[in-house]
Parts: C-alpha cells; structure tokens; sequence
C-alpha cells in the first residue's frame, strides 16, 4: 500500500470518527505522496467533504465557516477537473 492510500484510510478513519480537521490533514498528505493523476480526484472529494462537515461544525465561527466552505468548493471543482464523471464531486461544487 502506498503512502497516498495509507494517509487516505487514515483520512476515512477521521472523517468516520468526525475528526474534521484531522482527516483534511490525511488526506492532504495523501495529495503530497501522490503523483498519479488517475487517483487523486478522489483525495480531493474526499477533502472537500472533510472541509464541508467541518465549515458546518462550526457555524457560529463565520470566517472559519466561509473559508471552509470556499476551500471545499476549490477542492470539488479541482476533483471535477481530474475526471469529470465522478458524480460526488459535482454534488460538492456547492
């Protein structure tokens, strides 16, 4: 397994546990470890999901909130760039 694929598990792992921060951590180690374009779509959605609970975790901090939502957003789209079938990365394009 690679270092990507492990940092993404961890990354699941977080998400599971609604560790926000954390598995945004994950799985923007898993984009630093990996170089294949074929799969990274899937970190990023994956990261724009973290992003989005956490924006709604924290709704009473409005510039966390609205930098989550935003960073979500750029993550969504950058997903869709990669392959743009994968169908939960335009349901994040908020």
């Amino acid at each position: 397994r690679s270092m990507a694929e492990t940092a993404k598990a961890l990354g699941n792992a977080f998400l599971r546990d609604k560790k926000f921060e954390q598995a945004i951590e994950a799985y923007t180690k898993a984009l630093e470890h990996d170089e294949d374009d074929a799969s990274r779509y899937v970190y990023y959605c994956n990261r724009s999901a973290a992003r989005l609970l956490r924006a709604k975790e924290v709704e009473s901090d409005g510039s966390v909130r609205d930098r989550m939502i935003r960073e979500a957003e750029k993550d969504a789209r950058r997903c869709v760039e990669l392959k743009g079938t994968y169908a939960k990365g335009y349901v994040r394009c908020v």
